[in-house]
């Protein structure tokens, strides 16, 4: 994609989509549109950053993200299943009705296969960011 003259194009994401946009930021920096970057609330080491969640506060933030975001997954369904293999839908939906609702129990049974990573920790050391940010050359990149 080439950018338009005199536009400016910019990304800014959240949570998972920050991680995304980073990750695309960094693997293709030399050839990025986009003229800069805001990141918010994205994880830079998933791995460690997923055990917080389950230990501090008892779990609450894992149970009650997870729960947030198992509600949001099981309404997408229908539309999922437009462009989704049977045996794949099976396997969510396995995950979201029949496995614990917590975040990082979805991020076993339905995140990281929707990515093509063997478990959960697989796909969080595949996600870390931290230890590359000096790579970004091109995009001036705010992180909050």
């Amino acid at each position: 994609v080439k950018p338009v003259k005199n536009r400016r194009m910019y990304l800014y994401g959240v949570s998972l989509g920050g991680a995304i946009q980073t990750h695309y930021i960094l693997n293709d920096n030399a050839n990025t549109p986009f003229s800069a970057m805001v990141a918010y609330g994205n994880p830079f080491a998933p791995a460690d950053t997923i055990q917080s969640f389950k230990d501090k506060m008892w779990g609450l933030y894992d149970i009650g993200l997870g729960l947030h975001l198992n509600t949001k997954l099981k309404a997408s369904l229908p539309d999922l299943a437009k462009h989704t293999p049977k045996e794949t839908m099976d396997i969510y939906r396995n995950g979201l009705y029949n496995e614990s609702w917590r975040l990082t129990s979805i991020d076993s049974h339905i995140i990281a296969p929707m990515f093509g990573f063997e478990d959960s920790m697989a796909y969080y050391k595949a996600s870390r960011i931290s230890g590359s940010l000096h790579k970004i050359k091109r995009c001036p990149t705010m992180f909050l």
